[in-house]
């Protein structure tokens, strides 16, 4: 299943849930965070008490090297100053030679004056060693190892700073119990998480309510278009809040006024236009009537052209008939003609004679 098919409720659950799942991984990350800044904060508070404490070394060096005090009063007047420090509740400063020989543990008074170059922690390290070789080779730095806290008996990883202080061949020292600062990164860490918890069972419930909202308006402006759809436009479109999906609502329902309206227009015209094609019937209706008298007429017209054409018919047959006596007669009228001129010539030819005579008469008369 794509994302692309799933309903806007559904994607709007899995953007809660992704937000959900950000917040967690944000919360582990902050933890980490923390862990580290925490860590170097607390490294960083130990450098400067160092620091410090080798200010107060230089101090009564000084004093030393000025001759108001002895060597041994100097250092004696240092260590008590040093011992007298505390920071973060009960974190201290050492100090110990280059022989790796305590010279001053407020925790541990103990150990003042023993050769701790042998002493290892449970890891096998020589820590002291360490501290010695680390001053030699940088100056000053970081020893990680194992160490007990003040009134325990089992050590824990502990990290230390260490910074030498030449003019009296001096290592002084102090460290961070990390399993403190992991313990602070994870009290961090699931108050993150716890917090980041409640964050994401809040936005999931605001998404479900939103979801569930969402369907219920969408099923009922649903529910309302496939009304429409079949025609049904007299259930309206509750809107609901002014938000977004509300005035696509409103948008709807003046939609879906306009539908009524246009449609109670369209019916009226139908209606006028039904009115229009029954008067339209009746008078085809009419038409028709009167179509079928003239038809009527028609045919009995027809029947009269068909005598008359049987009477052009036989009148053809007689002008026919007539033609041929016209042409009969013209022939013997032809030769009538002839007869007339003959009967002329021959009268001319008798006037002649009779002239002829006359004048034969004429002249016997005279």
């Amino acid at each position: 299943m794509s994302l692309s098919t799933l309903s806007l409720a559904a994607r709007l659950r899995l953007m809660a849930l992704a937000v959900t799942l950000a917040l967690l991984g944000l919360s582990a990350y902050t933890g980490f965070a923390f862990h580290a800044s925490a860590l170097e904060m607390r490294l960083s508070a130990t450098r400067a008490v160092v620091q410090q404490s080798l200010t107060i070394a230089q101090h009564w060096q000084s004093q030393e090297a000025a001759g108001s005090l002895s060597r041994h009063q100097a250092q004696q007047r240092a260590i008590e100053e040093i011992r007298a420090i505390r920071y973060d509740g009960k974190e201290y400063v050492w100090v110990n030679d280059m022989t790796a020989r305590m010279v001053a543990h407020p925790i541990k008074p103990e150990l003042e004056g023993q050769d701790l170059s042998q002493s290892k922690d449970p890891s096998g390290k020589r820590l002291f060693v360490a501290f010695v070789e680390t001053v030699q080779r940088e100056g000053a730095g970081y020893v990680d190892y194992l160490w007990p806290k003040p009134g325990a008996q089992d050590p824990v990883p502990k990290r230390s700073y260490v910074a030498g202080f030449a003019p009296w061949g001096w290592v002084l020292g102090s460290g961070v119990y990390v399993d403190e600062v992991r313990a602070a990164a994870l009290r961090f860490a699931m108050a993150s998480l716890a917090t980041a918890l409640v964050l994401g069972a809040l936005v999931l419930g605001f998404a479900q309510l939103m979801a569930r909202d969402l369907q219920r308006r969408m099923k009922g402006a649903l529910h309302v278009l496939q009304a429409m759809a079949s025609g049904d436009l007299a259930q309206p479109v509750t809107a609901g809040r002014p938000d977004e999906i509300g005035r696509l609502l409103q948008a709807m329902e003046a939609m879906r006024g306009g539908l009524g309206r246009m449609v109670a227009q369209v019916r009226r015209g139908s209606d006028g236009i039904g009115s229009a094609c029954a008067q339209i019937a009746s008078g085809n209706a009419d038409l028709a009537n009167r179509t079928e008298l003239t038809a009527g007429r028609l045919q009995d017209s027809a029947a009269s052209m068909n005598e008359l054409a049987g009477g052009v018919h036989a009148s053809a047959d007689s002008a026919a008939s007539a033609h041929t006596l016209a042409a009969g007669a013209a022939d013997v009228a032809q030769r009538g003609g002839e007869v007339v001129h003959r009967v002329v010539a021959t009268m001319d030819e008798i006037h002649a004679g009779s002239r002829r005579i006359a004048e034969i008469t004429g002249v016997i008369d005279g």
